[in-house]
Parts: C-alpha cells; sequence; structure tokens
C-alpha cells in the first residue's frame, strides 16, 4: 500500500509516467532505511538523556520497535504483525512509565 502511494507520487516526479515496481521497490526501500537510520539516532539521543533508567529503557524499546517496523515491514516487504503490535505497545507504556516514576 505505501509502495504503491509513493511510486504513484514520486515515480511521475522522478522517473516520468513510468510507475513501475522497480520504483515502487525503490522508494520503499529508501523510506525504510530513513526509518531506520532515524529510529537509531533516535536511540542514541534518548540513551544520553538525564532521565531515569525506566524512562530510558522504555525510549529505546520505543525507537527499537520503530527500527524493526521499518525494516521488516517496509524494507524487507514482510506482513509480520509483531513489530506493529511492539510499536503500539511501547507508546503507552512510554506514557505509563513517565506517568509512574515521573521520570
Amino acid at each position: 500500500m505505501l509502495g504503491d502511494i509513493l511510486g504513484e507520487i514520486f515515480g511521475e516526479i522522478v522517473f516520468g509516467a513510468d510507475s513501475s515496481q522497480r520504483t515502487q521497490a525503490v522508494m520503499r526501500v529508501l523510506f525504510g532505511l530513513l526509518g531506520v537510520i532515524l529510529s537509531i539516532a533516535g536511540i542514541v539521543k534518548t540513551v544520553s538523556y538525564d532521565a531515569g533508567l525506566a524512562f530510558r529503557l522504555a525510549g529505546v524499546f520505543m525507537f527499537l520497535m520503530l527500527a524493526c517496523f521499518c525494516s521488516f515491514n517496509v524494507v524487507l516487504l514482510r506482513k509480520w504483525k509483531w513489530p506493529g503490535r511492539c510499536l503500539l505497545l511501547s507508546l503507552p507504556a512510554l506514557f505509563a512509565v513517565r506517568l509512574i516514576f515521573g521520570a
């Protein structure tokens, strides 16, 4: 789905009117790798925070699951559900850690 949308938008702009499977694959890989790189940058930044250990662990878990989602589901085009589910669980976990520990 994401590959189709990106292929339609960027396929016409960058590669002319030809919107092929190759264009969709290239765009999917580029955006997936961008997500992985930004997730790794988020992990490095979260580790360097001067916050409590629980908050840093929850933040690292969130960015790690985002990297897994981008690499497995977007780049490799797998239909695995566990990276998305863990990412969705990490967001309330981060919020709960913030409320419980006040980090």
